[in-house]
């Protein structure tokens, strides 16, 4: 799971795929199989039907960005693409089994986000694996 945020923090829109992907291999010292599978999961996220024209959009992202709630706690959503009007979309990216923790964790986000003056208009998780991803869109 690790793995994964650390590459995918790497990736604002497709362009930077490829680039992302040679750079993550200089910092991370994996076996050449568990690499290919990090670079699989990772294509499949970007490239996927439901989720590319979020990394082709015009819109600015934050990936990995802290968020201080009112009350100082202190989050950190895995992306947030910002659209115009102040919508926006969350999405966080998991690699084990679905859990109703993980929905609280992304409502927190939207909270705190909202509170902040924003729209949330799409809250994404993802779900995935070597051969599998998953949508969870609350």
């Amino acid at each position: 799971g690790t793995l994964l945020h650390g590459l995918m923090e790497k990736i604002g829109r497709k362009e930077d795929l490829n680039e992302a992907i040679e750079q993550y291999k200089k910092e991370v010292t994996l076996a050449d199989s568990e690499m290919a599978k990090l670079e699989k999961m990772t294509r499949n996220i970007v490239t996927h039907p439901d989720l590319s024209h979020y990394f082709e959009s015009e819109s600015v992202v934050e990936t990995e960005r802290d968020i201080i709630t009112s009350d100082g706690r202190i989050l950190r959503p895995d992306r947030i693409n910002f659209h115009k009007d102040n919508q926006i979309t969350i999405i966080d990216y998991k690699t084990g089994s679905e859990s109703p923790k993980h929905e609280q964790q992304l409502n927190e986000y939207a909270d705190a986000l909202a509170d902040m003056g924003y729209s949330v208009n799409n809250k994404l998780i993802i779900y995935a694996s070597e051969d599998k991803i998953s949508i969870n869109k609350l």
